[in-house]
């Protein structure tokens, strides 16, 4: 898991060659904080047509459902409409690698999974420097998950490839440059 991160960041920071149009924007993703995820992430424009983003989620202790505790790397390409980055819909692709663990009353489950799929939205300026961002995405997901039960030294393994939401954003940006 975390040679795929740190491949992940490697591709990301060096496969921008010159960062055009409206630069960099920090960013958070309103769902995330709802589920006690803190995030936060940048995106960034390539061109007049496309930008990157990145955004870290590391999961609160002991959050919302059960004791569940995760860490993630969102990473996706845009395509934006009507040539202005920041201010249109846009479709696009994302992979986000994830490591989680979560207890429940009878078990134990820890693995590593790897969403990805394609993504729709819209960003809307709300102020000079403020954005407010909608994004939905499906695809699939990859994951390999021990179950232990609880008491039991030993469980067993499961991999599976499903079809799920891949990306719910309702995400708040602020522009540096």
């Amino acid at each position: 898991m975390k040679k795929i991160l740190f491949i992940s960041l490697i591709i990301f920071a060096f496969g921008v060659k010159e960062a055009k149009a409206q630069g960099w924007t920090v960013k958070t993703n309103a769902v995330g904080w709802a589920v006690l995820a803190p995030n936060i992430g940048v995106d960034l424009c390539m061109n007049e047509y496309s930008s990157i983003e990145a955004i870290f989620y590391k999961s609160a202790v002991n959050c919302w459902f059960k004791n569940i505790n995760f860490t993630a790397l969102q990473l996706g390409y845009r395509y934006w409409f009507d040539r202005t980055p920041l201010n249109s819909f846009f479709c696009g692709i994302t992979a986000t690698p994830a490591r989680f663990e979560m207890k429940t009353s009878l078990m134990k489950h820890k693995g590593d999974c790897l969403p990805f799929g394609v993504n729709i939205g819209y960003c809307r300026p709300i102020s000079d420097r403020l954005n407010f961002e909608i994004s939905y995405g499906i695809g699939a997901t990859y994951y390999y998950e021990d179950r232990i039960p609880i008491g039991s030294v030993s469980g067993w393994h499961k991999r599976d490839l499903i079809f799920t939401p891949t990306n719910v954003g309702i995400n708040i940006s602020y522009i540096i440059k």
